[in-house]
């Protein structure tokens, strides 16, 4: 009998508790209800995508620079309008790829000239290492020293290395060519065919 009246007494004890939770819970219902809709809604934070350099169109004002030649010498993109311009980034000076490619310019130069073409190539490397490249394998166009990667950053060509992308710019500085892909040796063949569409009087 001892061990029934303790049982009831335990079971009394533990549905009155049960009682008071349920009614702390009901209570605390509207409050939480409350505060999560008072809790203003979480935005998405989305970034306004910025427009990349190399997302230029043909058309679009070439942007202008200055960077010293081999020669130490300031040479300025806006003071050869009324001249094409090729400008083309290179990674590296005398390498495989980069060799290939500023050869087989040279090997065109005749044709350049043809089309009034004035030649820019562009690396991070300093002007000895350019001065260096052009004696060794007698380059007839001028490589500009973009230490800093400043125009790089401006063309969209920059990264660990310079990226080996081209632009030709028209006679009004505007881009007339863009080359976001380049095969190094066949490349000129490339350029020189776009610019005979571009000057079919030539």
């Amino acid at each position: 009998m001892k061990n029934l009246s303790l049982f009831a007494l335990l079971f009394s004890i533990g549905a009155a508790c049960n009682a008071e939770m349920k009614t702390f819970i009901n209570d605390k219902k509207p409050a939480v209800l409350a505060q999560t809709q008072a809790r203003p809604p979480v935005k998405k934070v989305v970034k306004e995508k910025k427009k990349m350099s190399s997302e230029f169109k043909i058309g679009d004002l070439a942007p202008d620079f200055t960077l010293n030649d081999q020669n130490g010498k300031a040479q300025t993109l806006s003071s050869y309008k009324g001249k094409f311009v090729l400008v083309y980034f290179y990674p590296k000076d005398d390498t495989p790829g980069c060799t290939i490619e500023a050869c087989s310019i040279r090997d065109n130069v005749a044709q350049f000239s043809k089309y009034d073409v004035k030649v820019f190539g562009i690396s991070a490397d300093d002007v000895a290492s350019h001065k260096k490249f052009i004696t060794k394998y007698k380059l007839p166009f001028d490589l500009l020293a973009d230490t800093n990667k400043t125009v790089a950053k401006l063309y969209g060509a920059d990264g660990l290395f310079i990226k080996r992308i081209s632009f030709l710019i028209d006679k009004e500085g505007k881009f007339a060519k863009l080359y976001p892909s380049v095969n190094p040796s066949q490349h000129a063949g490339e350029i020189l065919a776009d610019l005979a569409s571009l000057t079919p009087h030539i």
